[in-house]
């Protein structure tokens, strides 16, 4: 059994090289390059603070998601006290705005290349129940929003929005954008009103 003495790599420490490798490694790195890259080679410092790999995933979420949150929430004061008479493009602006603005201190987005990169990993209803609930308000504005009755579907639109203006911020930040940073948003922000509006397939109501 490995005493504490061997966990060199703090949890915080480890919580930054996990975001950061996610979203800057082409393919998805291991617990020994977190480790390493937070100043420990074993792998075992991982599990000793967050249990294994979706553990680590999980709390570089949960410790970055309360700057998103607060954002939101000074976003949604600026515009109306309780969200009335938001229309949806305001509504998407609020709700995705932060995670844009929000960079490192060397000036990367590595919040939102982890968010992409570790979509398919993250426990996001499990988590956004806990600590999220001005995110949970705001997306019931934009359920109210849309002509759409089964939540199924609006949840299956909104991650899909979520996916696309995450890749249109990947694409900005690698240089492979026709758009300035800001025109970015505003136009990721654009396309996922469309998204949200477009007719259902038929048959579907």
């Amino acid at each position: 059994m490995a005493s504490r003495a061997n966990f060199r790599g703090t949890a915080e420490d480890l919580i930054n090289a996990a975001e950061r490798l996610f979203a800057e490694s082409d393919s998805e790195p291991s617990l020994r390059e977190i480790g390493q890259a937070a100043g420990s080679a074993n792998k075992n410092a991982i599990q000793y603070h967050f249990g294994d790999r979706r553990g680590l995933i999980d709390a570089v979420f949960k410790s970055r998601l309360p700057l998103v949150e607060s954002h939101r929430v000074r976003l949604l004061m600026e515009a109306t006290p309780n969200g009335e008479n938001l229309d949806l493009r305001q509504l998407l602006e609020i709700l995705f705005r932060p995670i844009a603005e929000l960079k490192s201190a060397d000036g990367k987005r590595l919040f939102a290349g982890f968010l992409r990169k570790t979509a398919d990993l993250r426990r996001d209803g499990e988590l956004s129940r806990d600590i999220t609930p001005m995110t949970i308000y705001i997306v019931h504005l934009i359920y109210a929003n849309i002509e759409i009755s089964d939540r199924a579907i609006c949840q299956q639109r909104i991650l899909a929005c979520t996916r696309f203006f995450l890749q249109a911020l990947s694409n900005f930040d690698s240089g492979n954008s026709v758009f300035s940073e800001e025109q970015t948003i505003e136009e990721a922000l654009n396309q996922c009103a469309a998204i949200l509006v477009t007719p259902l397939p038929s048959g579907i109501s």
